[in-house]
């Protein structure tokens, strides 16, 4: 039988790439032509809707970004990458929490923060709450001490939201991490508007469609990014408004399209998570949304949509014109870039907190084989997810 299934496998291992390349071709056919059913039927839209957002001064609206007439900032760059999934151990599932912080700008460039903390967690979900919120904790801490005049800065940008978008996944404990987010996210902004501090959330993985509500145009299939991505020319934004505007936005669209538009299931969940976020934390609808192309081109015409708490010191279009001057050319402000790439897990660095684990449970409980049956693989045929050596 052994045999058998031996060579079943290799038969299969053997024929793989060419049936795998058959079934690509023709999934990429299949999406395409949905695809392209989608743009033509949204390409009527889009001159109307580049037409009628240059027309508005109120948002939604889209400007000219102004040149910038003050001098340079001094923002601090903030970013947290977790293990995705994290490891799965006997004994639990065994994830790691990078947090990267860096000063850029007229404070110049230093790495303020690389550290890294290991956790046992009982779902992918806790460990992304855990994420966020060690996230948030930093920025309490830095705008405390900003308030306390013992550090200076302008901006706070993150890499990610900050209207909390992770929604509970259904345990007691995930619910109580989910409403602890939701507190430190409604005392970082209220500190950050008693510190006069910018705070910006830079939205890389988002198709959100703020525009189709915002403009009551239920045929627009496409995602705001997609939309800027083609109306959009260099140095333009489009400004979408506050959340407290696209929750009234959203609440008309749902009463007078509910019938039309496909979507319309998505949308009301999309509404009572905002709303219930906004119950808590009423500071959050007081969040700007913008997506803005900057002067210099980026790597496929990639637009950047943020999320930014504005102050008395600057204005939108001023933070906007900001933002673009520091953006590179992969499609995100700079010190972003750098924190991205220090906050990312390596390999090599799980397979350290596997055996650190293992070896501090020998320590403690002075029994190699009951410390294995905790923090031994559950897949040892992923052992090279884990970082070891001599595995494929």
């Amino acid at each position: 039988m052994g045999n058998s299934l031996d060579e079943l496998l290799r038969e299969l291992l053997t024929e793989e790439p060419e049936a795998v390349a058959k079934l690509v071709i023709e999934s990429i056919d299949s999406e395409a032509i949905k695809v392209a059913k989608d743009v033509r039927e949204s390409l009527n839209c889009l001159s109307l809707i580049r037409d009628t957002l240059r027309s508005r001064e109120d948002p939604p609206c889209l400007k000219e970004l102004p040149r910038l007439s003050r001098g340079d900032l001094c923002v601090v760059a903030i970013d947290t990458s977790y293990t995705a999934p994290p490891i799965d151990l006997i004994g639990g599932k065994l994830g790691l929490i990078l947090l990267s912080v860096i000063k850029f700008g007229s404070c110049g460039t230093e790495v303020v923060e690389h550290s890294a903390k290991a956790t046992l967690v009982n779902s992918d979900d806790e460990l992304k709450l855990i994420s966020k919120i060690a996230e948030r904790e930093f920025i309490r801490k830095a705008l405390i001490s900003k308030k306390e005049g013992t550090l200076d800065f302008d901006m706070i940008v993150i890499d990610g939201e900050l209207f909390p978008r992770v929604r509970p996944g259904g345990s007691r404990l995930s619910n109580d991490m989910y409403e602890r987010l939701v507190e430190l996210t409604d005392e970082v902004l209220k500190l950050g508007n008693e510190t006069n501090t910018t705070l910006v959330g830079v939205l890389k993985r988002v198709y959100g469609k703020d525009l189709k509500i915002l403009l009551k145009i239920p045929e627009l299939k496409l995602v705001d990014k997609s939309v800027a991505s083609y109306i959009l020319s260099n140095g333009e934004f489009i400004h979408l408004g506050d959340y407290y505007r696209i929750q009234t936005a959203l609440n008309e669209y749902i009463k007078e399209f509910k019938d039309r538009d496909e979507d319309i299931r998505s949308l009301r969940e999309r509404l009572r998570w905002i709303s219930r976020t906004a119950s808590k934390s009423p500071m959050t609808l007081a969040l700007h949304v913008l997506i803005y192309k900057p002067l210099i081109r980026t790597y496929f015409s990639v637009p950047v949509k943020a999320e930014v708490l504005p102050t008395n010191e600057y204005t939108i279009e001023e933070i906007t014109s900001y933002l673009s001057l520091i953006t590179s050319p992969n499609g995100v402000p700079y010190p972003i870039d750098v924190v991205d790439r220090l906050s990312r897990v390596r390999r090599d660095l799980v397979f350290i907190a596997q055996q650190m684990l293992y070896s501090k449970l020998i320590e403690l409980l002075r029994d190699e084989r009951l410390a294995l049956s905790i923090a031994g693989l559950t897949n040892p045929e992923k052992m090279y997810v884990a970082g070891f050596k001599g595995t494929t």
